[in-house]
């Protein structure tokens, strides 16, 4: 298994919770992991996941986590279900 990253752009249009942190709206660093296995031979691309990487500025904006140096999330459902758009 194999995997090919490249860093995106993930924007939040409006309060999403995203594994259960209540992230602003913004603009924020991410990226974008696609999963390549070998099914028979044949290399057989996955579904991309998505990471969403807070700052420590990013996280001063949340309740609870200002003095966090940052954190990284699993954006994935947030942006399969739309509440999060690559950009």
């Amino acid at each position: 298994m194999s995997a090919q990253k490249r860093s995106i752009r993930l924007i939040v249009s409006s309060h999403t919770v995203v594994n259960g942190v209540s992230v602003p709206p913004g603009s924020y660093r991410g990226v974008e992991k696609k999963l390549i296995i070998p099914i028979m031979g044949r290399k057989t691309l996955l579904d991309p996941e998505y990471e969403l990487e807070l700052t420590a500025n990013d996280v001063k904006e949340i309740p609870g986590w200002e003095n966090s140096l940052g954190a990284t999330l699993d954006a994935t459902e947030a942006v399969r279900s739309g509440a999060i758009k690559v950009g």
